[in-house]
């Protein structure tokens, strides 16, 4: 090795560390020498993910966005990786900017769900409240961040077609959505009074959809201790995980946050519980009961047993009429004041 090559391997080893064996696998020396200082910030950011981000780091966007890659790292940490791997790679520098600032002002950490270059709905996504059309009615997606399993990303449409989020495209067509991600109930609950405040022409909330695994006492939004089990619907186990983390958790005991957000639902609004036993009959009182008794002048929709949400059902003027779940409307409930509805 030549006395100045082993100076440059010193110089990047002061700057990377432990990373630069790391840099070297996926990346030409000169790459390193011109990046370090970004390689490294991006190493501190996805920790034990780095390989993963290093693996999918577009290298054409280096040059001009370092700023915004590392924006993204620093918001979504290990997923890096999974927002590298799908990000459009001809955009606008004006775009990459309303990238960033949605991701952080809606929560979007799980990239996967919502963008790639065959699945256009990120545009959508990234739609703003403020210049969506007035004529549309207002549709509030909230997900979860905790997705143990992965059957809120697009993978998961290996095992059900048409999968949830396909469905989420076909809304787009009729409805302005304002899609986001929580890992907590105060989240949530500010996500939807802000969907209803950002629209130029103030309108109420026509559909809103809450997902996240489930069991009929709650819909799991943010990671606890043991949530690899949230389908779990033993009631004293269920029990102590709101005791220790009630703030992670959509629950029966939001009755009056419920209530509190009822008055920004429309009349005639309709609300999707995309959690697994949400509406099972065993439970005294069910987490789609609570709502449904919280929001009487909404009709809310929920599956009893562990399953996934298959299609909307549209009516003429495009608006849904009805849900249907992989499990069928046997295994569904339709409420309307805490009443059961008709599923036929």
């Amino acid at each position: 090795m030549s006395t100045e090559t082993e100076t440059m391997g010193k110089g990047l080893e002061n700057i990377l560390g432990d990373c630069l064996p790391l840099a070297r696998r996926h990346f030409e020396d000169k790459f390193i020498e011109e990046h370090a200082g970004f390689l490294k910030g991006l190493a501190e950011r996805c920790g034990e993910f780095t390989d993963q981000a290093y693996l999918e780091l577009p290298k054409e966007l280096v040059a001009e966005h370092k700023e915004f890659l590392l924006a993204l790292a620093e918001h979504c940490g290990e997923r890096t990786w999974k927002v590298y791997e799908t990000l459009p790679p001809h955009l606008h520098p004006n775009e990459y900017q309303l990238i960033e600032r949605v991701m952080k002002e809606q929560g979007i950490t799980h990239w996967d769900r919502y963008f790639s270059n065959h699945f256009p709905l990120w545009q959508h996504v990234f739609e703003s409240m403020t210049t969506a059309s007035p004529k549309k009615p207002l549709a509030v997606i909230v997900h979860n961040k905790n997705d143990h399993n992965g059957a809120f990303c697009r993978p998961y449409a290996v095992f059900y077609k048409p999968h949830y989020l396909d469905e989420l495209l076909h809304l787009a067509d009729y409805y302005a959505l304002y899609v986001c991600e929580a890992d907590n109930r105060t989240e949530a609950f500010r996500h939807i009074h802000r969907a209803v405040s950002l629209s130029k022409k103030r309108r109420k909330i026509s559909l809103l959809v809450l997902g996240g695994h489930g069991n009929p006492y709650s819909l799991n939004l943010g990671k606890t201790e043991g949530t690899e089990h949230e389908n779990n619907d033993n009631k004293k186990e269920i029990s102590r995980k709101f005791e220790r983390e009630p703030e992670r958790y959509l629950s029966v005991l939001d009755g009056a946050r419920f209530a509190d957000v009822g008055k920004y639902i429309h009349k005639s609004g309709k609300i999707v519980l995309v959690s697994c036993s949400t509406g099972a009959e065993r439970a005294k009182k069910n987490l789609s009961q609570v709502i449904s008794e919280a929001i009487p002048h909404a009709t809310v929709y929920a599956p009893k047993v562990n399953t996934v949400m298959k299609r909307f059902v549209f009516d003429k003027k495009g608006r849904v009429s009805d849900v249907v779940y992989q499990c069928g409307p046997e295994q569904t409930v339709k409420l309307c004041g805490g009443s059961h509805v008709s599923t036929e």
